[in-house]
């Protein structure tokens, strides 16, 4: 999600993809992928299930706290404001045993966020001026919640399509999702690259917290606007686009072209990630992070079918024994974690390295899932009580 570190993240996450290959698409490591000949939005019955995840991965931060970095921490923080807005809109009509359960959760990342702040704050690095400006962008929740959007429960848009635009620009353009992936690595191509992202997201931070109902405009660098308007209509490149239009609205309450053009934008990111996600998808979940990161993204808009079940369940199978979630699906077998008995010593703002423990698991995975999973219990709660 954010990354000063993105070409080492990415490049991280795509060579252990294309270390998984495997030429019939629908298997990963020998799990066969459950594919739904119909696209559903969860349901009531798998609410514990992805309750007992999420708190899975809490615990799992809780015990791993030097490794809650900047990346890490908005997966953590997205958490919170999703349950939060939940718990503050259906207070009332929630069951007691729901209340605890999203309690245990939230008091455990309330505590693990008071964690993250204090060590911004103790940081004194000249280096990460950039980094701790970008953490600002996500340290007020209150702000968050009070301008979530509703799930559009009217203009779901699970069409029974098998293949759109979007999709078969993608289909004609490579051979095999294996192309693809490659394709994907090659960062400096994308519009914006790494480096365009981390100045567009240090320019955004430097706006005060405007009022939303002044429609005031954020206050960019002039190539922000430029990739903006023109930049890569695929992969993380998509994502990052789509990131800061989202953290414009967000985190300051301003708008980067106009509330209409936004949203415009936003709309036209979306329809070009949910078919992106049915490819990458369909061709085994090759590349999970991309995944979850659209999925959690075009949720925070609004777009509640992106949380089909399908997706989210299958995404689950990425979660190891230890909580945290994996870039491939992990194997029983795995020996990495008896073979890892550091933790970190020093505690880092923005790592360059985001496998955990021993490459068991991936921070930036981890991170995704967290909010993916919250806005579905989210969605549940809020279309059942």
């Amino acid at each position: 999600m954010y990354r000063s570190l993105l070409v080492i993240l990415t490049l991280g996450v795509l060579v252990v993809s294309l270390t998984n290959r495997n030429p019939f698409g629908t298997h990963v490591q020998g799990i066969v992928l459950n594919f739904s000949t119909k696209a559903t939005l969860p349901r009531k019955s798998v609410l514990f299930k992805y309750v007992d995840s999420l708190q899975k991965v809490t615990d799992f931060c809780s015990r791993n706290k030097y490794d809650l970095d900047l990346n890490l921490e908005f997966g953590v923080f997205l958490t919170n404001v999703n349950l939060k807005f939940v718990v503050m809109k259906k207070y009332k009509a929630l069951p007691k045993k729901i209340h605890n359960l999203l309690k245990k959760i939230l008091d455990k990342n309330d505590g693990l966020i008071e964690f993250f702040t204090n060590m911004v704050n103790k940081n004194q690095n000249p280096g990460e001026r950039s980094n701790k400006m970008i953490t600002s962008l996500f340290i007020n929740e209150t702000k968050w919640i009070s301008r979530v959007r509703q799930y559009d429960h009217h203009s779901i848009t699970l069409r029974g399509r098998s293949e759109q635009f979007h999709g078969k620009q993608i289909r004609e353009r490579y051979a095999s999702i294996y192309e693809y992936i490659e394709d994907l690595k090659h960062v400096e191509k994308w519009v914006p690259t790494p480096g365009l992202s981390d100045m567009c997201f240090a320019s955004l931070a430097e706006n005060p917290d405007y009022k939303m109902d002044l429609q005031a405009r954020c206050n960019l660098e002039e190539p922000c606007y430029r990739m903006l308007k023109n930049g890569t209509d695929f992969g993380y490149a998509l994502s990052h686009r789509l990131l800061l239009l989202l953290n414009a609205q967000f985190a300051r309450g301003c708008y980067i072209f106009s509330m209409e053009k936004d949203r415009k934008l936003t709309e036209k990111f979306c329809n070009i990630a949910y078919d992106e996600i049915e490819y990458v998808t369909k061709e085994g979940y090759q590349i999970i992070d991309l995944i979850l990161e659209l999925i959690t993204l075009c949720a925070m808009e609004g777009h509640s079918h992106f949380l089909r079940e399908d997706w989210i369940t299958n995404s689950l199978r990425f979660q190891t024994g230890q909580g945290c979630f994996a870039v491939t699906v992990p194997s029983k077998f795995d020996t990495r974690l008896t073979k890892y008995n550091e933790r970190p010593k020093t505690w880092q703002l923005a790592k360059k390295n985001h496998r955990l423990l021993g490459g068991l698991c991936d921070g930036h995975v981890t991170s995704v899932a967290a909010a993916t999973l919250s806005a579905a219990i989210r969605y549940i709660l809020e279309t059942n009580y």
